[in-house]
């Protein structure tokens, strides 16, 4: 994904008239897609380790994908933005 977002071309998005807040939050994203791939399993083996276990939870499935979907992403997200924030720990998800 971090390949596929980097080496896009949003030229196209430009002309569709989403707004200058949607291509914002997309090159927002596109900076941060490293940082999420580097840390997502860690986030899961976290949430495992303090007792929300991905197996154990008996729900619908689909809700189930969901919920751990938007969980795990949410929480690297704000992980990743607050690391790049501080200037001596940027260097953990690759920049200088």
């Amino acid at each position: 994904m971090f390949n596929l977002l980097v080496s896009s071309n949003f030229d196209w998005l430009k002309t569709k008239n989403l707004g200058h807040k949607t291509l914002t939050v997309i090159q927002s994203l596109v900076g941060l897609s490293f940082g999420i791939y580097l840390i997502h399993t860690y986030i899961v083996t976290v949430l495992s380790d303090i007792g929300f276990d991905f197996n154990r939870q008996s729900m619908n499935v689909y809700l189930y994908n969901l919920a751990n979907y938007s969980l795990v992403l949410g929480v690297s997200i704000l992980i990743v933005y607050l690391i790049k924030k501080i200037p001596r720990l940027r260097m953990i998800i690759g920049e200088l």
